[in-house]
């Protein structure tokens, strides 16, 4: 029971005591007893009433406290701030409740997804962008592998302003670690100046042929101080299409585990030339 429970309990057998006893003496005394039976009352229950106040404070502290981060939270404030620029750029038209739901939908899965400490971004230079933050940010260790076509990624002009980081990012980090995940031998070939570039800015750096790779684990992520992962979600051209970051350590030594697994392994740059991976056509 609570403290005011107990306070208001304590008054009630009080004062039927003193009631009782008050039974016993004169009319004088007995006046008296009656008067302090009624103060005891008075201040039973104002201690029962200050009791319960500061029972309900310190429940509406502990609300507080579970809900202020999530109120801080920079995911939160950007679906605020999104709805907010949705109601002052859209007036309200005839059409309007035909989208309340699927907005409705949106909302719930974006706040949902913030909760379980996933961000979905889904464009590329936004990526790049959050990635290269993530990296300068880094204090212990950077393991990633990279599986998106060459293309989309290391063809680009994504690659230019990616390798400039990667040597600052080496000189404040005691681990970093890049495997290529490649199509063919012919890919390969194609990627080595790349693996070549990062060794010499201190990267370790191997590669495997898809094909000895279970499907379901040729992914591109990367995790960053065991703290925080990020995977690119690919199409079968292995283009991009998406990205998921996750803020959970559960899933970021989750991932990590997946870099372990296969950077076992994998081979050095300099097999390359040795290397007989199965073409594309035929994974």
């Amino acid at each position: 029971m609570s403290a005011a429970v107990w306070a208001f309990l304590v008054t009630v057998a009080v004062s039927i005591l003193l009631g009782c006893l008050a039974a016993k003496f004169d009319n004088q005394s007995k006046a008296i007893a009656y008067l302090v039976a009624l103060v005891t009352a008075s201040v039973g229950a104002s201690v029962a009433l200050y009791f319960e106040i500061s029972a309900f404070g310190a429940e509406q502290s502990t609300t507080l406290a579970r809900v202020l981060p999530t109120l801080k939270n920079p995911v939160w404030n950007s679906v605020v701030q999104d709805i907010a620029a949705y109601d002052r750029e859209n007036q309200a038209g005839p059409l309007e409740q035909t989208l309340h739901e699927p907005l409705r939908i949106v909302i719930s899965r974006s706040i949902n997804q913030a909760r379980a400490g996933l961000i979905e971004i889904p464009d590329k230079n936004d990526v790049v962008l959050t990635t290269l933050r993530l990296l300068s940010k880094a204090q212990e260790s950077v393991r990633a592998t990279s599986y998106i076509s060459p293309k989309e990624w290391w063809q680009s002009d994504i690659a230019q302003s990616y390798d400039e980081n990667l040597k600052a990012t080496r000189q404040h980090v005691k681990t970093f670690q890049r495997l290529f995940i490649v199509g063919s031998a012919e890919e390969a070939k194609l990627l080595k100046p790349v693996m070549e570039a990062q060794e010499k800015v201190g990267v370790e750096v191997k590669f495997s042929c898809a094909t000895s790779i279970a499907p379901d684990r040729r992914e591109d992520f990367i995790v960053v101080d065991d703290s925080v992962a990020a995977v690119l979600v690919l199409d079968e051209q292995r283009r991009f299409r998406s990205s998921h970051f996750f803020s959970t350590k559960v899933l970021a030594e989750d991932f990590d585990r997946r870099f372990t697994n296969l950077w076992i392994g994998a081979r050095a740059p300099s097999e390359i030339g040795k290397a007989v991976c199965a073409s594309p056509s035929s994974q």
